[in-house]
């Protein structure tokens, strides 16, 4: 749906958003959780189960009359560009904003949801 990317963030949480993500490479997959802070909404780190691993996120709007953000996540000094589009998002019947991007050599998929 090409408007869930923008109506998610129409009505600001006071404590910010939940973030869980997927991570899939031929290597396996790995997951991370994290938040999004209101006072830093450009950059948020997800951080694996056993807070070793840490993959931090920058995110930039690219067009304000299409939905568009694009998304840098670092990748062990590797940096991963995703632009998210409409067409990579949609909105879950519990509330979570999820954004699906399969890409030739990794897969990722982040649902974020209002705290």
């Amino acid at each position: 749906m090409s408007s869930d990317l923008w109506n998610f963030f129409t009505e600001v949480p006071s404590e910010g958003y939940i973030v869980e993500s997927s991570y899939c490479t031929d290597s396996g997959c790995s997951n991370y959780i994290g938040n999004i802070d209101l006072s830093n909404i450009r950059e948020f780190n997800l951080v694996s189960p056993d807070r070793k691993i840490t993959k931090k996120f920058e995110a930039n709007i690219i067009d304000f009359f299409e939905p568009r953000v694009h998304l840098s996540m670092d990748d062990s000094g590797k940096k991963i560009n995703l632009d998210i589009a409409p067409e990579n998002c949609s909105a879950t019947k519990d509330g979570f904003l999820c954004i699906d991007k399969n890409e030739q050599d990794y897969k990722l998929k982040i649902l974020i949801k209002k705290s």
